[in-house]
C-alpha cells in the first residue's frame, strides 16, 4: 500500500512538471510594408506583384502599351511613411516621381516605431512573340552597305509594334572587336504601313569606323546590316542672330546636325585656327581705319574652348565701323568664295577636309563695335 502511495506522488510531480505554462515575449509585426503598386495606363491597370519575403515588387508590362516612363501610385501599412534609396522622405502628396522604363529602383518603407524595410522594383517586359526584323531606310543603303556621317539621322523599319523609344543599340567595332552602346539616342518610333519607323540621331562623339550592329527593343534584340561611319566638316551656316560684333565678344559656332540632308551634318575634328579675312572685291564700304594692308590679311579668333559640336571663340580686333559687302543670302557654305568677310577654319592635315574652309560669313552688312 505505501508503494502505491508513493508511485501516485511520484506521477502526479511528472504531470504538473508537463503542464507548466512557460511565458514567450510576443513580437509585434512592423507596419513597413507596401500593400499594394499600381500603374494605370491608357488601356489597363498594371499592379506589380508584391512579394514581402524577399521585398520585391516585380512590374510584368506589355510591349504594346508603348510606356516610356513608370508613373505608379503606391498604398503602404497604417503610419507607415516611404523613403528613396538615399534614406530620404518622399512626399506622397502628388504621388511618386515616375521612372524611366527599365531603371530597377528601391525603396525604403518606415514604420511609426523607425523599424525600416527596403523594397526593389523590378520592370520586366511581355515581349512580341514574333521575333524582332530591323532594318535601314536609306537611298544609300545599297547592297547590304550604308555609310553615315557623324552627327546625322539615321531611320530604321521595324516590327516594332509599339511607339516606346526604349531601344538600346550595340556597335562592335569591326577592327578592334570594342562594343559601344552610346552612339546613337533615339528621337521617336512612329506607327507605319507595314512596319514602324524608328529615328535616331547619330550623336557627335560616336566614333568613325565599321560596326557590325544590334538593337534591343522591349525585350527583343535583332542584328541590323553593318555600318561605316565617318567624320563630315562641321558646316555651321549663317549669322542670323547678330549682324554687330565688338573685339574680344565671344562668338559661339554650332555644327549643323541631324538634318535631312547628310551634306549638311557633320562635326568638328582637329581644328588649329580660326581667322576673319576680308575679300576686297566683295566690299564696297569700310570703315575709315581698314587700310589697304588690311585686304586679305588673316585676322586671328582666339579659341576660348571646342568640341564635336560647339567651337567658342573671340571677336579679333578689327577697326569699328560697317562693312558693307555684295555677298547675297541663299547660298550655302562652304562652297561659295564670293563673300566679303567670312570666318575662316584651319583643321588638322589629318582630316579629310584641310585647310583654309570657309565655314561661316555674317550679313553682307556688319558693323565692329
Amino acid at each position: 500500500m505505501k508503494k502505491i502511495i508513493i508511485l501516485a506522488i511520484g506521477l502526479l510531480g511528472i504531470l504538473a512538471a508537463c503542464t507548466k505554462t512557460e511565458l514567450v515575449d510576443y513580437k509585434k509585426e512592423e507596419n513597413n510594408r507596401i500593400l499594394e503598386y499600381k500603374i494605370a495606363t491608357s488601356t489597363q491597370e498594371i499592379l506589380g506583384a508584391i512579394d514581402n519575403e524577399n521585398n520585391t515588387i516585380t512590374v510584368y508590362i506589355p510591349y504594346f502599351l508603348g510606356l516610356s516612363i513608370i508613373d505608379a501610385t503606391i498604398k503602404l501599412d497604417k503610419d507607415a511613411v516611404l523613403l528613396d534609396s538615399t534614406g530620404t522622405l518622399i512626399n506622397l502628396d502628388g504621388g511618386l516621381e515616375p521612372i524611366p522604363l527599365g531603371q530597377t529602383t528601391k525603396y525604403f518603407v518606415e514604420s511609426a516605431s523607425g523599424v525600416k524595410r527596403q523594397y526593389t522594383v523590378i520592370q520586366k517586359i511581355v515581349a512580341h512573340t514574333a521575333p524582332l526584323v530591323v532594318t535601314y531606310i536609306d537611298p544609300k543603303f545599297v547592297d547590304g552597305k550604308l555609310t553615315k556621317p557623324v552627327h546625322s539621322l539615321l531611320k530604321l523599319s521595324g516590327n516594332f509594334e509599339s511607339t516606346s523609344t526604349q531601344a538600346k543599340f550595340y556597335f562592335k567595332d569591326k577592327a578592334t572587336g570594342k562594343i559601344h552602346d552610346n552612339f546613337v539616342s533615339v528621337n521617336n518610333v512612329v506607327s507605319g504601313s507595314p512596319n514602324y519607323v524608328m529615328t535616331l540621331n547619330i550623336l557627335p562623339s560616336a566614333l568613325a569606323g565599321d560596326y557590325e550592329v544590334s538593337v534591343e527593343h522591349l525585350g527583343r534584340r535583332a542584328n541590323l546590316p553593318d555600318i561605316k561611319l565617318n567624320y563630315t566638316v562641321g558646316i555651321h551656316g549663317f549669322f542670323l542672330s547678330t549682324t554687330k560684333y565688338a573685339p574680344g565678344e565671344e562668338i559661339t559656332f554650332k555644327a549643323l546636325g541631324y538634318q535631312q540632308d547628310d551634306n549638311m551634318n557633320g562635326v568638328y575634328i582637329g581644328l588649329k585656327r580660326i581667322y576673319v579675312k576680308l575679300n576686297k572685291q566683295y566690299l564696297y564700304g569700310v570703315p575709315a581705319g581698314v587700310t589697304e594692308q588690311m585686304y586679305g590679311q588673316e585676322f586671328p579668333l582666339e579659341i576660348i574652348s571646342f568640341n564635336r559640336s560647339e567651337i567658342k571663340a573671340k571677336f579679333p580686333a578689327l577697326p569699328k565701323g560697317v562693312y558693307s559687302g555684295f555677298y547675297q543670302w541663299g547660298k550655302f557654305f562652304p562652297y561659295i568664295e564670293n563673300i566679303s568677310m567670312g570666318f575662316y577654319f584651319d583643321f588638322d592635315e589629318q582630316t579629310s577636309w584641310g585647310n583654309n574652309v570657309l565655314l561661316a560669313g555674317p550679313s553682307s552688312m556688319i558693323e565692329v563695335l
